[in-house]
């Protein structure tokens, strides 16, 4: 069952979007304390990933695996039994080595980085949509990549990455992605 964009972007238009976007980035400015700033960050991050489903044409049916790799404290508490079209998002935690092929979305974080080229390559072409926050994220292969500019937090997506796996993502979501 392929759900459209239309249904989701009807919902949730480009100025909500923007508006959204706006206010979720600005949960990243300082913070009393490190753990709080990273908590924060991951739970801004989560926001993102469950919102980020809605622009995404999912060629099944049903729930919407987000797996986790490495530490992201608070992604799987935010987008942990939101829905999307009526189907739910399920978050699971994986390990580098796991095998990634139930996944519908990929969040590599930082702490497991080095593994990222590896963890890509063993996904092939499968359509997931991969999610980091290193440097070299895009240039491995990856689709989408946050990162953190003037205390907020942006995302750029490699356009190529995301047609080379057959994901695809709304021109909504893809101009508001940092060039």
């Amino acid at each position: 069952m392929l759900r459209r964009l239309g249904r989701a972007s009807a919902r949730f238009g480009t100025t909500a979007l923007l508006t959204w976007l706006a206010l979720a980035g600005s949960g990243t400015s300082v913070l009393a304390s490190e753990d709080q700033a990273s908590l924060d960050e991951y739970r801004v991050k989560g926001a993102l990933l469950a919102n980020f489903v809605k622009f995404v044409q999912w060629q099944h049916g049903g729930a919407i695996t987000v797996c986790l790799a490495g530490d992201a404290p608070g992604v799987d508490v935010v987008a942990r039994g939101k829905t999307v079209n009526g189907d739910q998002i399920v978050t699971r935690r994986v390990e580098p080595d796991s095998d990634l092929t139930h996944c519908d979305v990929l969040f590599v974080s930082a702490s497991v980085g080095r593994h990222t080229g590896d963890m890509l390559k063993r996904l092939g072409t499968a359509p997931v949509l991969t999610v980091g926050e290193i440097d070299p994220f895009l240039n491995d292969g990856g689709i989408v990549r946050f990162f953190i500019e003037a205390n907020r937090i942006r995302f750029q997506i490699n356009a190529k990455a995301a047609d080379d796996r057959g994901v695809k993502i709304s021109s909504q979501l893809l101009s508001l992605a940092a060039r």
